[in-house]
């Protein structure tokens, strides 16, 4: 699992937010110490390159500043610059505003800025006064470079700016710039990211392949086959499905597959019907042997529990049973038939 982690300069305040899960995780990144005043109309802060993905999801003002030790106000904008930003404040450097916070008191402000693996963000702000009193913004600033591990990664954080004060609004497309690896401005934001693995089944010749992203290895694979195995050869045509664990106990979404091959004899059941489905209590389960054959129906939950089965031994012709699930929890279940040839499969919805 990728925790976000502090180094250097910025530590953990785990007083305002707090890790909730292995799977979700939110922590709050206090930029420390205070080094020097830079109060003019003009924002300063930060800006980096995500190495994962993750959302911002608060931002405040740092104090530190001795001649903003009483501003009320803040005014904060996190960016994506469209490409790597230009150093200069000549230069011009497009982006996009994620989130705006103007001319509004310096307390915690909440957003919801997503940040993409690989993009350009910066976030820039300071406090400030009334903006009816001018302007000034009493950025405050760090001394020497940064690194910080943003959800595990260790990333440089570059100073970003703007040659206007944020007070008055944002400023237009294009007008933040990079301003080298020094003097960072100081921003503090939270960070929320989900860790839970991400799923992907790839059919392969005869067999079907899971791919896992995200979540923390190693990890432990539950089909809908019973196999816990990364790679299946599936004996017939029909829907098969996937989860995962991995070993801080994520659990993935489950995620089906319809396999289909030439080279595999389809299994003689049919008509097979499930109704009504989503159910609150009863399923109504029918489907059609077209051969004598010995049949298993079990039903099973996402996490591979058998909750109801039955045996039919050398059964042909046409099957009806009304499956009652009333006394279990709302969620997705599985009605399997295993045959003699191989399994086919429907997702139950019990609501």
């Amino acid at each position: 699992m990728k925790k976000i982690l502090l180094a250097l300069v910025c530590i953990p305040f785990m007083s305002f937010s707090q890790i909730v899960t292995p799977c979700l995780s939110t922590d709050t990144v206090l930029c420390e110490p205070h080094a020097n005043d830079y109060t003019y109309p003009r924002a300063r802060g930060f800006w980096f390159q995500a190495k994962s993905s993750f959302n911002i999801v608060g931002v405040k003002a740092a104090d530190g500043n001795h001649q903003g030790v009483n501003a009320t106000h803040q005014s904060i904008e996190v960016i994506k610059f469209d490409t790597m930003p230009q150093t200069g404040s000549s230069t011009f450097n497009p982006h996009t505003v994620l989130f705006s916070s103007i001319n509004v008191p310096h307390v915690w402000t909440l957003c919801n800025a997503q940040v993409d693996s690989g993009g350009y963000y910066g976030i820039i702000g300071a406090k400030h006064d009334s903006a009816t009193t001018g302007g000034m913004m009493y950025n405050s600033y760090i001394s020497g470079t940064l690194k910080l591990l943003l959800n595990g990664d260790s990333t440089v954080i570059h100073r970003a700016g703007i040659q206007l004060s944020l007070a008055f609004g944002s400023p237009q497309n294009g007008y933040y710039f990079d301003d080298g690896l020094h003097t960072i401005g100081r921003v503090h934001f939270m960070i929320s990211a989900d860790n839970t693995p991400q799923l992907q089944i790839n059919q392969i010749g005869q067999n079907l392949d899971a791919s896992v992203f995200g979540g923390l290895s190693p990890y432990t694979f539950y089909w809908s086959t019973g196999e816990t195995t990364q790679t299946i050869t599936p004996q017939t045509n029909g829907n098969y499905w996937l989860l995962v664990t991995d070993s801080d106990s994520c659990i993935s979404d489950t995620v089906f597959y319809n396999f289909l091959s030439s080279n595999i004899y389809d299994i003689q059941i049919n008509s097979f019907n499930i109704y009504p489905n989503p159910s609150r209590d009863i399923f109504n389960v029918s489907f059609v042997s077209d051969e004598v054959q010995n049949l298993e129906i079990s039903i099973i939950n996402v996490v591979g529990e058998v909750v109801y089965t039955a045996d039919l031994d050398q059964f042909v012709g046409q099957f009806t049973k009304e499956v009652s699930l009333a006394t279990y929890p709302k969620g997705v279940y599985f009605l399997e038939i295993t045959t003699d040839k191989g399994v086919i499969n429907k997702k139950l919805i019990l609501q």
